[in-house]
């Protein structure tokens, strides 16, 4: 964790609501992004929350948050955020799955019909279609909507005839099946609503069918097309007219008989017959069709049958006649359509009037003269007064022409109780200005004015005004205006004075340029106020004396000069900040034309130009404008750069993506994980992309890779728990090790045992870790070294038990003699005598000890011990010499010679066998055994032969430990 979370608390949990809420729209701090629910619904400042919630992408805590909210504009940012998340997928990021399974459970009205217009889902749009119910709406989907399932839903919804009908009319010339099927809908309804006519129609055409069929239509399937009519016609039996019921019973009739004769053979010319027959009759319909554009529609469609018809008549005999038939029904079908166009033509006199009338409205704007409607109106009656019987575009260009007419009269009425208006609020107005200057109000009274001569531009030409006396009024009270204002300017000439003489006095003060500046325009503010307060509408520039004026500049100047060198000073700074700026514009271009381009560097260069453009008050005022413009054209080029660049990295990263998906056919998770780790690092050196951008694409490319390393942490984990199994027997065999480290001496030699069996356990391991190891090393190494050092006390304690007792036997042979109480002195020395031990140098000391007090005791004398005397030290002298050699000490001078002796002679013994030479320790342990085995030493030489020997000893171990 960085050092600075632990002291510093993020922007977003600042005390300040601003700064919070511009950390909540900016910062991409992930434990921010994971606070951000709790943020939109928690935090204090309402701010905050709508800032939180503009960042939100999860439906349910934006369903949370407004339950919770009570903030009128906050919930208004959460519908707008739920609508945004919900219309456009490629700005959510949410499947359609989930936005349809969320609008499900929403009943907002508004959103939904916002979803149904304008999201980009048709999934989206058909369900939240599904919680809309009125008609008018469902009409408009039904028609306008570009997916044909939602307009087939829409329709199925509509109940209301009118809607169908307007339904119907949308989807004539877009969705012919659609409106094919909303016309049988519409009849069907009209059926069952008891339409006399719809119920004659439908009547009609089964009648037509039934016809057809008796003329051969269909021969294999007449009989079922017979049922399927029947059935058609009972609801209709008892509804239709008379005459229809006798049409259909004679068709019936006709193809019962043809279906009664069963043997008979058709003519083969019959299908034809029949099929030309049907032809003719449509073109005899085509001729009571009375709208041109569906007579129009329809022509080409019969002309197209009659082509396809030609192979099947081509040999049959009555082909002449059926092409004559034909050519006629052709000319009068054109004839209809001729007469139909003559009547949508207008005549030219209404079409002059109506351009008249409708060049006038869009001149006139929304200032109509009466006069002029007046004579537009009296055109336009005297045009269409000839007109006797107008076709349908005639009536309706008379209805547009009449509602034009109408709202220019309106508007021209309105405008006249405006002026009249205006007039009145005038005359007002120079009442309340009378009124204020009575009172002296010269402020208030200058206001008046202001407004009234606003006002009179609109009706200074309007007669009544003068007629009426006002002006000859109004020019009355400007003179008394004039007159006060003067008093006013006398009053204000010691306001002015005081300016002047804090102007004069202001360079006096040590203020700060800026603060002299500042406080300069707002003298010279204030100056300009009491200009304007003596100025009255209406009349030439009124001002001070040029005196007074001259007074007041001349300070302001002087004061001014008193901050020049600070402001070039400035202005110097602001310049070399000009420069760095446009170097940096000139570094940013050449960078981004550079090849090869250095992409961390132009993004440096990019994220410094956007802290430079918000430093633009460092730069002349009057460059900052030209500095902005030269700032963002370079960013332009460099973002254009770097889109492109971001362009082939964002390729690069989607054909990674497709190669990660492929991970997951690779049967060998091992080959998997190691195509998976290339695959990262393939990644990391394509480059960066914009946050958001490759945040997006970094979740794509993970999602397939995620489960490998899952798996592969799944067995990291069970090997390391494997190893943290091991590691606790490994410590616990540490910790076992240096408690028998740490027991006491005398229980160490019996824990020796123990100590190799955990070594033996150590061994086994496998992957001991180093420094377990070498805490384990450590504890044995200190368990034989205390063992080491026990032992060696117990050596040392013995050798020094040794010397003790041959000291005392020394001391006890050599005082025995002179001594007048020997058992005093035997008893004396006894009671030094060390404890009994086993080992066989103690017995032999013991021995020599008990030897001496016998041999005295019974003899009064050492005769016994004293008769080895003389060879016990010589024997004693040569060990002294051989221990002295071990040693690498120098032998007494008169010894050398026997020194000499005793190394020629081991060297001999050496040369001869050199296998049977044993280490100095144990040579020296060996000379110490044959040592104490001496006897009786002549007491004159005793001591010293004992100093050397010790000597000799304690030199050999020292140098052998």
């Amino acid at each position: 964790m960085n050092w600075k979370t632990l002291i510093f608390k993020p922007r977003w949990e600042h005390k300040s609501p601003e700064v919070r809420a511009e950390a909540v729209s900016e910062s991409q701090d992930q434990r921010l992004l994971e606070r951000l629910p709790e943020l939109a619904a928690k935090d204090e400042s309402p701010l905050v929350r709508r800032a939180a919630v503009a960042r939100l992408t999860k439906l349910d805590n934006l369903k949370r948050c407004l339950d919770q909210e009570s903030d009128a504009r906050t919930k208004a940012a959460i519908h707008s955020r739920i609508r945004q998340l919900l219309s456009d997928e490629t700005d959510s990021g949410l499947a359609v799955s989930t936005r349809v399974a969320f609008i499900e459970h929403w009943s907002d009205p508004e959103l939904m019909q916002a979803l149904a217009t304008r999201a980009a889902a048709s999934e989206v749009r058909l369900a939240a279609l599904k919680h809309i119910s009125q008609q008018g709406f469902l009409g408009d989907r039904a028609v306008e909507d570009t997916d044909a399932e939602i307009r087939r839903y829409a329709v199925d919804r509509v109940d209301q005839l009118s809607t169908l009908e307007r339904v119907a009319k949308g989807l004539r010339t877009k969705d012919k099946r659609l409106y094919r099927r909303v016309l049988e809908r519409l009849e069907r309804e009209r059926v069952q609503a008891g339409d006399t006519d719809a119920i004659n129609a439908a009547a009609v055409r089964l009648c037509v069918r039934l016809e057809q069929l008796a003329r051969g239509d269909d021969i294999g399937r007449r009989r079922e097309q017979l049922a399927e009519l029947e059935k058609q016609w009972q609801p209709l039996a008892d509804k239709a007219d008379a005459s229809v019921c006798r049409r259909y019973q004679g068709a019936r009739d006709i193809l019962q008989a043809a279906l009664d004769r069963p043997n008979e053979k058709p003519d083969p010319q019959y299908r034809a017959r029949q099929q030309v027959d049907a032809l003719f009759t449509r073109f005899e319909q085509l001729l009571n069709i009375t709208d041109f554009d569906r007579c129009q529609e329809r022509l080409p469609e019969l002309e197209e049958q009659w082509q396809g018809l030609q192979p099947a008549i081509a040999t049959a005999d009555e082909a002449p006649r059926w092409r004559e038939r034909y050519t006629a029904c052709r000319e009068r079908a054109s004839a209809h359509l001729l007469r139909l166009s003559r009547e949508l033509e207008v005549n030219p006199t209404l079409s002059d009037a109506w351009q008249a009338i409708h060049q006038y409205q869009s001149q006139c704007r929304e200032r109509p003269a009466r006069k002029r409607v007046n004579q537009l109106l009296r055109l336009w009656q005297d045009a269409w007064a000839p007109v006797a019987r107008p076709n349908p575009q005639e009536q309706s260009l008379n209805n547009r022409a009449t509602a034009a007419l109408a709202e220019l009269q309106q508007r021209a009425e309105q405008i006249e109780t405006t002026k009249e208006d205006a007039l009145n609020q005038a005359v007002g107005l120079l009442d309340r200005l009378e009124q204020l200057l009575d009172n002296g109000d010269l402020g208030e009274a200058r206001g008046a004015r202001h407004d009234l001569q606003e006002m009179l531009g609109g009706f200074s030409a309007d007669k009544r005004w003068k007629q009426a006396g006002h002006h000859s009024r109004l020019l009355q009270l400007q003179g008394r205006l004039r007159e006060l204002r003067d008093w006013q300017h006398w009053s204000n000439n010691k306001i002015r004075k005081r300016l002047i003489t804090e102007a004069e006095h202001l360079t006096e003060q040590g203020m700060h340029p800026d603060a002299v500046i500042a406080r300069l325009k707002a003298l010279q503010k204030e100056w300009r106020e009491l200009e304007e307060s003596e100025q009255l509408p209406g009349e030439k520039r009124f001002a001070a004396s040029p005196r007074i004026w001259r007074k007041f500049n001349a300070a302001c100047h002087h004061a001014f000069e008193t901050t020049k060198p600070f402001l070039d000073k400035r202005s110097e700074v602001q310049l070399r900040r000009q420069k760095e700026m446009a170097d940096l514009c000139r570094r940013m271009q050449a960078a981004a034309e550079a090849e090869p381009k250095d992409w961390p560097a132009i993004t440096q260069l990019l994220k410094t130009a956007r802290q430079e453009i918000r430093c633009l008050d460092e730069v002349p005022a009057k460059r900052r404008k030209a500095t902005a413009r030269q700032l963002r054209d370079a960013m332009d080029i460099a973002n254009a750069v770097m889109n492109e660049h971001y362009r082939e990295i964002e390729k690069v990263k989607l054909k990674l993506i497709r190669q990660a998906e492929q991970l997951r056919y690779i049967d060998d998770r091992d080959e998997a994980i190691e195509k998976a780790k290339q695959l990262q690092r393939d990644w990391k050196n394509a480059g960066r992309l914009w946050r958001s951008k490759d945040n997006k694409l970094w979740r794509a490319f993970r999602e397939p890779i995620d489960p490998l390393f899952e798996q592969l942490d799944k067995t990291f984990k069970a090997q390391k728990a494997a190893r943290q199994e091991q590691r606790q027997q490994l410590e616990q065999l540490c910790a076992d090790a240096e408690a028998l480290a740490a027991l006491n001496a005398e229980a160490l030699t019996d824990a020796s045992g123990r100590l190799s069996g955990l070594q033996a356990q150590w061994e086994q391991q496998q992957h001991r870790e180093p420094g377990l190891d070498k805490r384990f090393r450590h504890a044995v190494n200190r368990f034989e070294s205390r063992l080491e050092a026990f032992r060696q006390e117990r050596v040392d304690a013995r050798r020094t038990r040794w010397r003790d007792k041959l000291a005392l036997c020394l001391k006890l042979e050599s005082m025995l003699p002179d001594s007048d109480d020997a058992d005093a002195l035997i008893e004396r020395l006894a009671a030094d005598w060390p404890a009994a031990a086993e080992h066989a140098i103690d017995k032999m000391l013991q021995q020599r000890w008990e030897t001496v007090q016998r041999s005295w005791q019974e003899h009064q004398s050492l005769g016994e011990v004293d008769a080895d005397a003389g060879q016990n030290t010589d024997t004693a002298r040569q060990l002294c010499i051989q221990a002295e050699f071990l040693a690498g000490l120098e032998s007494p001078k008169a010894e050398r010679e026997a020194r000499m002796r005793y190394q020629v002679e081991r060297q001999s013994k050496t040369l001869s066998d050199s296998s049977q030479r044993l280490p100095a320790i144990d040579e020296a342990r060996q000379l110490e055994h044959d040592w104490y085995r001496l006897g009786y030493l002549a007491p004159a030489q005793a001591g010293r032969l004992v100093k050397r020997f010790n000597t000799a000893i304690d030199e050999v171990i020292r140098h052998n430990q």
